[in-house]
């Protein structure tokens, strides 16, 4: 039979086969006869998420199956305690050697999060207010005229200017010195500022 089964910690109750997440293959049911091994838990979250290896079928790439490349799947628990087939098809960890043989994944928790101890951030585009340091690292909260904050890059130093003949940029950042403006080079491969013609 199929592999990849849940049941409750104290062994209770039918296991309930993995469905989705063993058999859905490339979009299409198959008998689930892939190798699946070493199923790692991740740290809880909005779903429970299963890491493990295998080597079934990937796209086009190895559409007979292949060497051992990482997988994911997500395990919904309100399904469970229903008692249906809680998972969603499984999915390729992007980024790996597709000549590797990959074996364990491992999870990790952000060290940022509050609940495990760190300090969170806010990223570029949150809102934010102004009260303490809360945007990441490269941001700063910015005051608009009703008094709401955005996390934004820094405005540059005031009294800044780019100097002749370093790059700028067009669209924003400091300014170019005096006496120069910001303009395609004359090779036509990007903008640097350049002397005025009177």
């Amino acid at each position: 039979m199929p592999g990849g089964r849940v049941v409750k910690a104290d062994g209770s109750g039918e296991p309930i086969e993995l469905k989705a997440a063993n058999r859905v293959v490339n979009g299409v049911m198959t008998d689930g006869r892939h190798e699946n091994n070493m199923p790692t838990w991740a740290p809880p979250g909005d779903y429970d998420w299963v890491a493990f290896n295998s080597v079934r079928p990937y796209g086009v790439v190895f559409p007979n199956g292949g060497t051992q490349q990482i997988w994911v799947r997500a395990i919904d628990r309100q399904k469970l305690s229903a008692g249906e087939d809680p998972s969603f098809p499984a999915f390729r960890f992007a980024f790996q050697g597709l000549t590797e043989d990959n074996h364990r994944a491992f999870w990790t928790l952000d060290v940022r999060d509050p609940e495990y101890g760190g300090t969170s951030c806010l990223p570029l585009g949150s809102p934010c207010s102004g009260t303490a340091p809360e945007c990441c690292l490269g941001t700063e909260c910015v005051i608009g005229e009703l008094g709401s904050g955005v996390c934004l890059p820094p405005p540059p130093d005031a009294g800044m200017c780019i100097p002749l003949g370093d790059p700028c940029d067009q669209t924003g950042g400091a300014p170019c010195c005096t006496g120069s403006v910001c303009d395609v080079g004359p090779d036509g491969g990007g903008t640097f500022c350049r002397g005025t013609i009177n």
